[in-house]
């Protein structure tokens, strides 16, 4: 697995940060609450993801009882434990811890809130994995129509959205549905962030997939080999910047 040394050399480190911490501030202390966290993170890039999750909810918990159910801290644990488990597969779980940090964070920061416009998008992802494909697809019509009004059509949370339903439309038989809102949302990252772009690879991957399902194979092939460019791109950047 790439960077073993430096994932294990990271678990090292927050369990002595966690032993003093938890010796010396409590198991309730925020600050305890966030090595918790940190010390998920490496234990995932390990492969021990029963064990990350056990310590992110650890974290939830300990946020929890220090700081109260609404704090922003707390809403933020509770939102990366949900991503754990969708990335472990449990998504029917994953979609229910999401929509409670949802509904924290309309209560704490209002339902217009760029926040819980971002939490929708990621909720509606979650449904759809999940099983609920009209439901994760409703949401998603929503939070994008929120997100273009603020922060705007150009914001990577809206693109995101974007290509979020997109995919939603694809898999529900809506192709052409799906391509109106792909080509603007390649353009957009292609023309702010350029056209190897990670978001504009996402486009150009879904888009490529939805104009095979059309028969147009021209299209197709052009979509895709700019999706495997910019992923060729992306990677020949992390390699680069990776560490030792």
């Amino acid at each position: 697995m790439m960077w073993t040394g430096e994932y294990s050399a990271a678990r090292d480190e927050f369990l002595g940060i966690l032993e003093a911490r938890e010796r010396i501030l409590g198991p309730d202390n925020p600050d305890t609450a966030d090595t918790l966290e940190g010390l998920a993170w490496p234990l995932c890039g390990l492969g021990a993801i029963s064990g990350a999750k056990d310590l992110e909810l650890r974290a939830l918990q300990a946020s929890e009882r220090a700081l109260g159910f609404d704090h922003p801290q707390t809403v933020s644990k509770l939102e990366n434990l949900a991503m754990s488990l969708d990335g472990a597969g449990e998504y029917a779980q994953a979609s229910e811890l999401m929509a409670r940090a949802l509904s924290q964070r309309e209560r704490a920061m209002g339902a217009d809130s760029r926040s819980a416009l971002s939490g929708r998008r990621r909720l509606a992802v979650f449904l759809a994995r999940s099983g609920d494909t009209d439901g994760g697809k409703g949401r998603l019509e929503i939070s994008l129509s929120g997100l273009e009004r603020a922060p705007g059509r150009d914001h990577s949370e809206t693109i995101a959205a974007a290509i979020s339903l997109a995919a939603a439309r694809y898999q529900s038989g809506d192709i052409q549905g799906a391509r109106s809102l792909l080509e603007p949302a390649l353009e957009s990252p292609s023309r702010i962030y350029g056209p190897l772009s990670e978001l504009a690879a996402q486009a150009a991957h879904v888009l490529g997939v939805v104009w095979k399902e059309s028969g147009d194979n021209s299209r197709a092939a052009f979509f895709l080999k700019v999706y495997v460019a910019s992923a060729q791109r992306i990677r020949a950047a992390v390699d680069r910047g990776k560490p030792g």
